[in-house]
């Protein structure tokens, strides 16, 4: 008998922290962010963890996640010692079927360039590439406060937000809702007010949407959004949000534009790092 056909599938619970924690010490170095949010992705009920195990011992695990009808995989992870026997296929495939009977009709999940084995993974569970992404960051120490040649409001509820961006010429076809990249639509933009605030200077119609990190469960960091804004003024939003936003618990701002896009190269004329490149692969589930 094989472990594929040992296994029991189930939900996700808070007890389930330690196993997950030594399932994770050989991902990317014992640096994997799963353990540290967990329990608080439990506790606010953001998707489902399910975990597949095998005599009480988890194998493996994963994470959806669904807005409108778009479907969301992170965090698929298999025990170090159990890999190439099947497992992840198994936790796709229960994933996908999870998604049709929650009438999803895209699946979608984001991975490294480089990675081409779970590349590979994906493309033969019907996955294509849909939008490659650069990940840039700067650390909040290093951004140079000047004198400010702007003056900046800072609009933070949710219906004004969302009335704005409603309005605002966003032509991306994919919104990152931190580390989630989701259709445009109503419940995206609605989801996206809700977990952010807006800058805006008094004489520019342009501004700088943030999402702290910290609202989606993980970190003390800034996620940035912004379009047709020169590397001036942006240089300008930074010293802003340093000076009257961030506090000791915030590390960085981080952006994950589209590559070769013009946000990337106003990124980089102001100090920001290029890190690692990403590629958002999406499949087509339910018919509309």
């Amino acid at each position: 008998m094989s472990v594929i056909d040992k296994l029991h599938i189930r939900n996700g619970v808070a007890s389930d922290l330690e196993q997950i924690s030594e399932l994770c010490k050989s991902i990317w170095n014992g640096r994997d962010f799963l353990p540290t949010v967990w329990n608080n992705w439990i506790s606010n009920e953001i998707g489902s963890f399910i975990v597949v195990e095998s005599e009480n011992q988890i194998l493996g695990v994963y994470h959806h996640y669904l807005l409108d009808s778009d479907s969301w995989l992170e965090t698929l992870r298999v025990h170090e010692q159990y890999r190439r026997q099947g497992i992840a296929q198994f936790m796709i495939k229960d994933y996908l079927e999870r998604s049709k009977k929650l009438n999803a009709v895209n699946s979608r999940l984001v991975t490294s360039i480089k990675n081409t084995a779970s590349r590979n993974l994906f493309e033969k569970h019907g996955f294509s590439e849909v939008l490659r992404s650069q990940y840039c960051s700067i650390e909040l120490e290093t951004i140079t406060t000047n004198s400010m040649q702007e003056e900046f409001s800072i609009l933070k509820d949710s219906k004004q937000i969302y009335s704005l961006l409603k309005e605002s010429p966003m032509d991306d076809r994919l919104i990152p809702l931190w580390w989630r990249w989701w259709q445009q639509s109503d419940s995206t933009l609605s989801e996206l007010s809700d977990n952010s605030f807006i800058v805006i200077p008094k004489s520019h119609s342009s501004f700088v949407l943030v999402q702290p990190s910290n609202n989606y469960g993980y970190g003390n960091d800034y996620q940035i959004l912004f379009h047709d804004i020169s590397s001036d003024v942006l240089k300008e939003y930074l010293s802003f949000i340093k000076n009257n936003i961030s506090s000791n618990l915030n590390k960085k701002i981080f952006c994950i534009p589209e590559i070769n896009s013009t946000q990337i190269k106003s990124l980089e004329n102001i100090g920001f790092n290029k890190s690692t490149s990403l590629v958002i692969l999406e499949r087509r589930l339910n018919p509309t």
